[in-house]
C-alpha cells in the first residue's frame, strides 16, 4: 500500500497537469498533448511540457515582424494554483480522504 505522502505527490502531480492543461494556449492543441507526468521515483513525480517551443510559449519571444509576444505563463500559472491549493488545507483534504478509504470496515464474524 502506498505511503500517504506518495499518493499527496501523485494527486498533486496530477492536479499540476489538469490546470497546466487548462491554462496552455491552444491553437492545434500539440502543446496540450504534451504535457505529461512521469513517476522518477517514489513519490516524486516529473511534470513536463515535452513541445519544443514550450519556453517561448511560457515566458514570450521576440518575433521579427510584430516585436514581443508576451509569455502566457500556463506552468507558472499552474504551479501557483497548486501552491495556493495546498497551503489552503489542500493537502489536509487529500490525506483526510485517503485515510478514510484506508479504514476497512468491520468483519462480520
Amino acid at each position: 500500500m502506498p505511503q500517504i505522502s506518495d499518493v499527496l505527490a501523485q494527486l498533486t502531480a496530477e492536479q499540476f497537469e489538469d490546470r497546466a492543461k487548462h491554462l496552455a494556449p491552444v491553437d492545434t492543441g500539440y502543446l496540450v498533448d504534451h504535457i505529461v507526468t512521469d513517476q522518477v521515483a517514489p513519490g516524486a513525480y516529473k511534470v513536463e511540457s515535452q513541445a519544443g517551443y514550450s519556453g517561448f510559449q511560457e515566458f514570450g519571444f521576440q518575433h521579427y515582424r510584430d516585436g514581443f509576444i508576451p509569455g502566457k505563463f500556463f506552468f507558472t500559472g499552474a504551479l501557483n494554483y497548486c501552491l495556493a491549493f495546498l497551503e489552503q488545507g489542500g493537502a489536509a483534504q487529500i490525506v483526510r480522504a485517503e485515510m478514510v478509504a484506508r479504514i476497512e470496515p468491520p468483519s462480520d464474524d
